[in-house]
């Protein structure tokens, strides 16, 4: 799950800062770097920056004359977070699609057979409201994605022996790590593969992990227990 990467860099360092310590100064422009405001950043076909771990080797600081700026080039070690394929995680239901659930993903196809699929009552009235007013509709789409908030446009199940389990949003959920795909590309390839829809949000990850939850001991917490 996670691993310690090298990674090299060019720092510029404020003229201001530059009477303290190298090493403290370094490690707060690596985090304002490699973080963001949700406190993590996707570094591409690597995965997730978590922190730092140490400062290996620091080369070089010429000033550059415009601005009085120091560059350091510096070499750093740093935990990411990238799971590997097959690796057993655990989340919390989010959201929930026609084409399966939603934050890591999980395509419909790798849900627990038989399985079924309903449409909920506020995804039929939200389509009726879409009908009708479709600005104020996606209007109010948008404010409840910003707040966060768990949604489901279709519920799933499975069937098991008569018995209809369902993928509650909100629960705790155990899942197989499938894939782990990166950038546009990587995400469009994963949306043919595993038949997810193209446009159910606009904004793309930079990291996508395509989960798989069709196995004994995998699906919802509730039905193991």
């Amino acid at each position: 799950m996670f691993i310690i990467s090298v990674l090299q860099d060019t720092l510029s360092v404020e003229p201001s800062l530059l009477g303290r310590p190298v090493e403290p100064v370094l490690r707060e422009a690596i985090a304002l770097k490699y973080t963001n405001k949700a406190g993590f950043r996707v570094l591409r076909d690597l995965g997730l920056f978590v922190c730092l771990y140490e400062i290996t080797e620091v080369t070089g600081a010429p000033i550059l004359p415009s601005s009085g700026k120091a560059r350091f080039n510096v070499c750093f070690k740093a935990v990411i977070f990238r799971p590997f394929i097959g690796e057993v995680l655990q989340g919390i239901v989010r959201e929930s699609s026609s084409s399966g659930i939603s934050d890591v993903k999980i395509p419909a196809s790798n849900l627990r057979e038989p399985k079924a699929c309903e449409e909920t009552a506020a995804a039929a009235a939200a389509d009726a409201a879409a009908a009708a007013a479709p600005a104020a509709a996606a209007a109010a789409a948008a404010a409840a994605a910003a707040e966060g908030k768990p949604s489901a446009a279709a519920v799933w199940s499975w069937c098991f022996e008569g018995h209809r389990l369902t993928y509650d949003l909100g629960a705790p959920i155990r899942f197989k790590v499938a894939d782990v795909v990166f950038g546009l590309a990587g995400v469009a390839a994963a949306q043919k593969k595993y038949a997810l829809v193209a446009n159910e949000e606009t904004y793309i990850p930079p990291m996508v992990v395509i989960g798989e939850a069709n196995a004994d001991g995998l699906g919802m917490l509730s039905w193991w227990q």
